[in-house]
C-alpha cells in the first residue's frame, strides 16, 4: 500500500513509502532518519511502535495511540499531542518542550530525563509516571493527575501545578507529597516549599532540619555565602510555611 505522509500545515508530501500500515510506514521512515517534522499523524495507531530518536518536532499527533511506544530521545518539541494515548510509553530523554499534551494519557509512562520545559499538560494523566530527573520548569500542569508519580530530582522550578492532584507523588525515594508546592524566586536562591520539606537552591531538607541548623551548618552551604541570606530570610520562610498550613508553629519550636 502506498502511504503518503503530509505536512499538516501545508498539505505537501514529506514522505512516501510502501507499507502495510501507517505504523509500519512511520517506523521505516524513522529507521531511515527521515525528517517527519510537522507530519500529519493525527489519530494514527502507533501502539508499541519503535520511534526512538524520531524527529517529530511540530508534528500533529493529536488523538494518536502511542501506548507502550518506544520514544526514547525522540524530538517532539512543539508537537500536538492533545488527547493522545502515551500510557506506558518510553519517553526517556525525549524532548517535549512546548508540546501540547492537554488531556493526554501518560499514565505509567517512563519520562526520566525528559525535557518538558514549557509543555502544556493541563488535565493530563501522569499517574504513576516516572519523571525522575525530568525538566518541568515552566510546564503547565494545572489539573493534571500526578498521583503516585515519581518526581525525584525533577526540576519543578516555575512549573504551574495549580489544581494538580499530587496524592502520593514522590519527590525523593522516601518523601511523598499531597499539596501543591509553593515556588519563590528572586531571593538569590530558587525555593520550593513542599508539604514538610523545603528545597533552597540545591539544598533539600525537612523543615525541622532547616529550623534546627546552626550557623556553622548553614555557613558550609554554597561556599560559605548562605549564612547572611539565611539570617535575613529564615523567619520569613517560617511564617510562609505557617500561613500556608505546611507546618504548625508549635512544631517548629520544638
Amino acid at each position: 500500500m502506498d502511504i503518503i505522509i503530509k505536512n499538516h500545515y501545508t498539505g505537501k508530501e514529506i514522505h512516501r513509502t510502501e507499507a502495510a500500515s501507517i505504523k509500519d510506514a512511520v517506523q521505516a521512515a524513522v529507521k531511515d532518519n527521515a525528517d517527519l517534522r510537522y507530519a500529519d499523524l493525527s489519530g494514527a495507531y502507533f501502539s508499541g511502535a519503535d520511534l526512538s530518536d524520531a524527529d517529530l518536532g511540530g508534528a500533529d499527533l493529536g488523538g494518536a495511540d502511542l501506548g507502550g511506544a518506544d520514544l526514547r530521545y525522540a524530538y517532539l518539541s512543539g508537537a500536538n499531542l492533545i488527547g493522545a494515548n502515551l500510557g506506558g510509553a518510553n519517553l526517556g530523554g525525549a524532548d517535549l518542550s512546548n508540546a501540547d499534551l492537554i488531556g493526554a494519557n501518560l499514565g505509567g509512562a517512563y519520562l526520566s530525563g525528559a525535557y518538558l520545559g514549557g509543555a502544556y499538560l493541563g488535565g493530563a494523566d501522569l499517574s504513576d509516571a516516572d519523571l525522575r530527573y525530568a525538566y518541568l520548569s515552566g510546564a503547565y500542569l494545572s489539573g493534571a493527575d500526578l498521583s503516585d508519580a515519581d518526581l525525584s530530582n525533577a526540576d519543578l522550578i516555575g512549573a504551574n501545578l495549580s489544581g494538580a492532584y499530587l496524592g502520593g507523588a514522590r519527590i525523593t525515594e522516601y518523601v511523598k507529597i499531597n499539596q501543591t508546592p509553593i515556588f519563590l524566586n528572586g531571593l538569590r536562591y530558587d525555593i520550593l516549599i513542599f508539604d514538610s520539606h523545603i528545597k533552597i537552591g540545591c539544598e533539600f531538607h525537612s523543615m525541622v532540619e532547616w529550623w534546627d541548623f546552626d550557623d556553622s551548618a548553614i555557613d558550609k552551604m554554597d561556599g560559605g555565602r548562605a549564612l547572611k541570606w539565611w539570617r535575613q530570610w529564615k523567619d520569613i520562610l517560617r511564617q510562609i510555611c505557617i500561613v500556608a498550613g505546611r507546618y504548625k508553629a508549635e512544631d517548629m519550636d520544638q
